[in-house]
């Protein structure tokens, strides 16, 4: 058994000479606190003399001795007889204070003690009853840290429950700790949000000054440029990819180049970096630069506290599901259970809401008809409810148009589908703007997409549509216990121009009965090009473009009626007008039973110019396939739509070499998705002569070709044009004038398939083996639905090797198609430029037909050629100097018989009147009741009524 060694304080000890069982007794000594230990030793400062332990039984609660234990005291505590003690010291020879000649108090009498320990029996029972006590309480207790005035524990308490206190005491006292530095933290964090937020607003407004310095250098860059006659200052040089350059593809820009591209696409790229997220270009071609693009506004409605929401309503129109269209005064958005509510009152009014609208629903988001995906209603709360009380709302009182995207990022969809309709949405729902430059004002109102998606490369079309930036979903649904609610929201999407079905129900084509007008797409178009500040060419400028036509036009003179009768109108009988003696009205026929009402036909331009015969002999042909002076302007490049990912042209090198190799002086230029921004991509498509593209969204881009352009869509194996059409219906929509040609690749071996892609690009191996042989050994793609047909995800995720020769022969047959389309318009120009005051424009934006007004001044006729139940009548022609095909009268002879007879127009008579004789087989002088209407086409006009003797 060994010992600690013993300390030199309160001893005799001899560092030379062996320690005693004393000195090494006192060892146990502990300075920090003031009670024995278990084992006798006394811990005072005071003293390293061993004291007894007591041996009766513990004392706890209120008999334990509380008293501290100090060196003053120890003398006054009654000890208890220790059994370390030897057998026969009684307690009053025991004198454990006793320090003779300084030594320890055992000195005196340490003989008796000694017998003890080296009685190995005695020691023996000394080590039993000290590890006794140890099990029994615990092992030595451990001083705590109280300080002197605390109260001495007793040797019996547990050693565990006092250091759980303690450890309690400094847990508690470190949360608390704790919670003051999160606190204090929290406090930091919130100052640095408000001054970032100060930052931020800073920085914003040195941005936009910057921006409006760069912008300002880059109008007077461009107007400088444009003062010094530089032609195509607004075009971007072609170039080509990097194998293209490497082969000599493209030609290196000219300084002019150079400098339009740092003056617009540089400036362009500087202002969608300080996320402007716009273009601001000075127009041209009658574009005032005023209203160029400026920065978007960004969403900063505070969040407020409503006492009640406030009262709603709604007002729609449409009979149809898929043609309505809601106006709504508070409309609220509930993130929390992302659904759209109304709060309704006494005071809503819902007007032409269907009472079946949980049932069908009430409307269609966007322009794709039929599709569950679109379908949309809004529930009502009752704001009065103490739930609806007291809620956090951002009220947003600008004017919002809300509608849904199917394909965010797909082009042709985001132009199809959103940016053409939206765009006569906010047209016919806006208002404002300027003639010839903005169709709408651009400030008071934003577009809300309804959908899950936020802003993507395609979604740039409608940056354009507002000076404000887009509004998503993401942004108001951030907290689900702030509420958004619109004061004037404007619920749907126009269908105008929607030339196109997806196959969700029927195979994909044109939609079924509609005829879209394509100048309603140019003019959409056209406007973009504005915006860009590029050109236009003649025949896309509207009439007050134009200067020269400016206060010129020559005025018809007003009609005098009375002066134009003249000795044929009797004073006093106005109603009845006395021909002369030798004149018989021409005799009216009865109208073909089927002369009913039906619609009118769009006016094509393509019908139009068939009607004029173009020589044929071949001088004739060859002359006109060699005038490149019938090439649209500014179009000098091929515009080859390459791709990255998929659909491969995997020689569009070779291609574009051999096209500049046949036709010179045209560079190809390819134009990818990835390398283009949408303004770039319009650039292209303003200067190209031919547009080659695989099918694919991209071809969406010829809506911004001049008219001539020759669009080439190219099909890969097995997969049929003609049942994948959204291209060649936009090409060929009444007045896009745009030459569609396809090609289908119908070499195997040109194309590589790849069977193991994920099933939505083309792979097959969710099939079994027997489905797969069968889609890779068809033919061609069967009919079918979209959008998961394993056939047509086969192959038109093929790669493509273009047939060269093939290719070169359509580019061929386009440019000459092209000429002489280009010719007969300007024959036809030739000969119609007295009526269209001598503009191009006018051939096309003239309609070919204008519905009359009804017809008035019905007068009688009488003379004395008129014969026994003869009825004589004139008539005006229209006010509106429409151009009619002639008139019906309606003669009710009876209740059973009706005969209506037609009447040429200008039939007789003096000029601007209609005059008809119908033999009615009424009795002479018979008072009868006649009725005249207009005919154009199919159109009949309203009915004025007419009385006249026979």
């Amino acid at each position: 058994m060994s010992f600690p060694p013993p300390p030199f304080q309160g001893s005799s000890f001899n560092q030379d000479s062996p320690p005693s069982y004393s000195s090494k007794r006192s060892s146990r000594v502990r300075p920090e606190s003031g009670y024995s230990d278990t084992l006798g030793y006394s811990n005072s400062p005071e003293t390293s003399l061993p004291i007894p332990p007591p041996v009766s039984t513990p004392t706890y609660g209120a008999q334990a001795s509380t008293a501290p234990l100090t060196p003053t005291n120890h003398s006054v505590r009654r000890r208890a007889p220790s059994p370390h003690r030897a057998v026969g010291v009684s307690d009053e020879d025991y004198d454990p204070l006793a320090k003779p000649n300084g030594g320890h108090g055992y000195a005196k009498r340490g003989s008796g003690w000694l017998r003890c320990i080296r009685s190995p029996l005695l020691f023996l029972v000394l080590v039993v009853i000290a590890l006794v006590a140890f099990f029994l309480y615990g092992g030595v207790p451990h001083s705590s840290e109280a300080t002197s005035e605390a109260s001495p524990v007793p040797p019996h308490v547990d050693e565990t429950q006092i250091h759980i206190k303690e450890l309690e005491t400094k847990l508690s006292k470190a949360l608390k700790e704790l919670r003051s530095l999160q606190k204090e933290k929290d406090g930091k964090i919130k100052e640095v949000a408000q001054l970032k937020q100060v930052l931020d607003k800073q920085n914003s407004v040195i941005r936009d000054l910057e921006n409006s310095k760069k912008e300002a250098e880059g109008r007077a860059n461009l107007f400088q440029q444009q003062g010094t006659g530089a032609s195509g200052s607004l075009e971007i040089k072609a170039q080509s990819g990097t194998k293209g350059e490497e082969n000599g593809a493209a030609a290196p820009p000219s300084s002019e180049d150079t400098q339009n591209v740092e003056n617009i696409v540089d400036l362009e790229k500087e202002s969608k970096q300080s996320s402007t997220g716009k273009t601001d270009v000075p127009g041209s071609g009658g574009y005032d630069p005023k209203h160029s693009v400026v920065k978007p506004k960004a969403l900063n409605t505070p969040v407020r506290r409503l006492s009640m929401l406030p009262s709603s309503s709604v007002w729609c129109t449409g009979e149809k599901k898929a043609d309505r269209i809601c106006q709504f005064r508070n409309l609220c958005w509930n993130p929390g259970e992302n659904q759209w509510f109304i709060a309704k009152t006494n005071h809503t009014v819902q007007a032409g809401v269907p009472m079946n609208r949980y049932v069908e629903g009430l409307m269609e988001l966007g322009s794709v008809e039929q599709h569950p995906y679109f379908t949309w209603n809004y529930y009502e709360v009752d704001p009065y409810d103490p739930r609806w009380r007291n809620v956090e709302v951002r009220y947003e009182e600008m004017k919002h148009f809300l509608f849904l995207r199917l394909h965010p990022r797909n082009i042709m969809h985001n132009l199809h589908d959103d940016a053409l309709p939206m765009y006569h949405h906010l047209k016919q729902w806006v208002g404002g703007g300027t003639l010839g430059d903005l169709p709408f004002d651009l400030d008071n109102h934003r577009l809300v997409m309804m959908d899950r998606f936020e802003h993507t490369d395609s979604t740039r079309p409608l940056d354009y549509l507002s000076n404000h930036k887009l509004l998503f979903m993401k942004e108001i649904s951030k907290d689900p216990n702030v509420y958004t609610c619109f004061r004037d929201a404007v619920v749907g999407v126009s269908r105008l121009t929607t030339w196109y079905q997806y196959g969700f129900r029927i195979p994909q084509g044109p939609i079924p009965g509609k005829v879209v007008n394509g100048l309603h797409v140019r003019e959409v178009a056209n406007w973009y090009v504005r915006r860009l500040g590029l050109p236009l060419s003649d025949d896309e400028l509207h009439e007050y473009d134009h200067a020269p036509f400016k206060g010129v036009v020559p005025e018809v003179p007003k009609r005098d009626v009375a002066t134009e009768l003249g000795p044929y109108w009797e004073k006093g009988a106005k109603d009845i007008l006395q021909v002369a003696d030798d004149y018989v009205p021409p005799l009216v026929d009865l109208l073909p039973a089927n002369g009913t009402m039906g619609l009118e036909h769009i006016w094509d331009e393509q019908e139009t110019l068939e009607e004029f015969e173009v020589p044929v002999n071949q001088a004739t042909f060859q002359k006109i396939s060699e005038d490149d002076s019938l090439d649209p302007e500014l179009c000098d490049i091929i515009v080859i739509m390459s791709r990255k990912k998929n659909r491969i042209i995997l020689n569009e090198d070779e291609l574009a070499k051999h096209l500049e190799k046949e036709f010179p002086p045209y560079k190809a230029v390819f134009v990818r998705n990835e390398d283009h921004s949408f303004e770039e991509q319009i650039r292209f498509m303003r200067r190209s002569r031919v547009v080659i593209g695989m099918h694919g969204s991209i071809m969406a881009m010829i809506m911004f070709c001049r008219r001539g352009t020759i669009v080439i869509e190219m099909f890969p194996y097995a997969v049929p044009w003609h049942n994948y059409t959204p291209y060649h219906t936009l090409a060929n929509l009444p007045g896009m004038n745009l030459l569609y040609y396809a090609w289908e690749n119908k070499w195997e071996n040109n194309t590589v398939a790849y069977p193991n892609n994920p099933k939505q690009t083309g792979g097959l191996m969710h099939l079994s083996e027997k489905e797969r042989q069968e889609v890779m050994s068809s033919k061609t793609v069967p009919v079918h639905l979209c959008c998961t047909d394993p056939y047509w995800l086969y192959r038109i995720y093929q790669d493509t090797i273009v047939h060269l020769e093939e290719m070169a022969d359509i580019v061929r047959d386009g440019i000459i198609d092209s000429r002489l389309w280009a010719y007969r318009r300007k024959l036809y120009h030739e000969r119609h430029a007295a009526a269209t005051l001598g503009s191009m424009t006018a051939d096309l934006y003239r309609a070919k037909s204008i519905m009359p007004p009804p017809v008035a001044g019905v007068r009688c006729l009488n003379g004395t050629t008129r014969g026994w139940g003869d009825l004589w009548a004139e008539w005006e022609s229209p006010w509106t100097h429409a151009d009619i095909d002639g008139y019906a009268v309606l003669i009710i002879y009876s209740k059973t018989v009706r005969k209506e007879y037609g009447v040429q127009k200008f039939q007789g008579g003096k000029p601007g009147f209609t005059r008809m004789s119908i033999k009615t087989g009424i009795i002479a002088g018979t008072e009868v009741v006649f009725w005249v209407r207009s005919m154009k086409g199919y159109y009949h006009g309203e009915y004025s009524k007419g009385k006249c003797k026979v």
